[in-house]
């Protein structure tokens, strides 16, 4: 006799429609819209938001009256990514990049408040980073987690760094110091389309990082790479060297990685006026 799977609560399936009908859209949704989508009561619509709100999984947008994911449906994406090909992929494009040019790659991904290393290439006859498979900061004091913050919508910046806190560096007066600050910051990353930071994380180090979009150009990660001073005092050049090789590396992976993008500055994509 076949065993009949009993079917979830209502409200249950609801709420994972509403959540998969999100992620498909490439901009924050109404309430309306996602009631006459799914054909689901108004109310029941709002009393479910309410919930993916309370526990972190959207994020209400006033006085847009709209709704995105949030920083929990991020991390679950991130999780997913994590594990299977996101960091198998890049581990074969990371060997290649350090052939090409010669320093120390790394892939981040946003989880929370932090960001954290999932894979990274050690260029020849160079000491261990700080961005080692593992490692988990503080997303505002590093390239990869702004490269990828810059891109988020403001209320979840809000979210994860509250405005009233001060934001201590890791290095003294080198990270931003107030959510003013950063988000100066983050917006001086979407007009350029890359991050940088100099001396924020280690001493005598630098890096510059682009972020990685989804297929629903959600940031889904950061490329980039860190290189000693020492080796490299013009910073402003060696970032001018280097960048067009991250971008295309960047580029690749997105491809690779099934997102319908052309790499480079992410400015007047769909949702832009509702992020940083």
């Amino acid at each position: 006799m076949d065993v009949v799977a009993p079917r979830p609560p209502r409200n249950t399936a609801n709420l994972l429609r509403i959540l998969t009908y999100m992620a498909s859209q490439a901009a924050p949704v109404s309430a309306q819209s996602i009631a006459i989508e799914l054909t689901i009561p108004r109310s029941t619509v709002y009393e479910l938001l309410g919930v993916l709100c309370e526990y972190g999984y959207a994020v209400a947008l006033r006085p847009a009256r709209r709704y995105a994911l949030g920083a929990r449906a991020f991390e679950l994406s991130s999780a997913y990514s994590r594990q299977e090909p996101l960091a198998r992929l890049s581990k074969v494009m990371l060997r290649r990049f350090v052939d090409r040019v010669g320093e120390a790659p790394h892939l981040a991904i946003l989880q929370g408040s932090d960001v954290i290393y999932v894979a990274e290439e050690r260029a020849p006859r160079r000491a261990p980073l700080v961005t080692e498979e593992g490692v988990r900061l503080p997303a505002y004091q590093t390239a990869s987690g702004r490269a990828i913050m810059a891109w988020l919508p403001k209320e979840q910046v809000r979210a994860m760094i509250p405005r009233n806190q001060e934001l201590p560096s890791r290095v003294a007066g080198r990270s931003p110091a107030s959510f003013a600050a950063l988000v100066r910051d983050l917006q001086e990353i979407r007009k350029c389309g890359y991050a940088i930071e100099v001396e924020e994380v280690t001493e005598g180090l630098a890096s510059v990082v682009v972020p990685v979009f989804d297929l629903n150009d959600w940031p889904q990660a950061a490329f980039g790479v860190t290189f000693e001073i020492d080796r490299h005092p013009d910073v402003k050049q060696m970032v001018a060297d280097v960048l067009p090789d991250i971008q295309r590396f960047a580029a690749e992976l997105e491809r690779r990685l099934g997102a319908q993008t052309s790499g480079g500055s992410r400015l007047g994509r769909p949702g832009a006026s509702h992020r940083i």
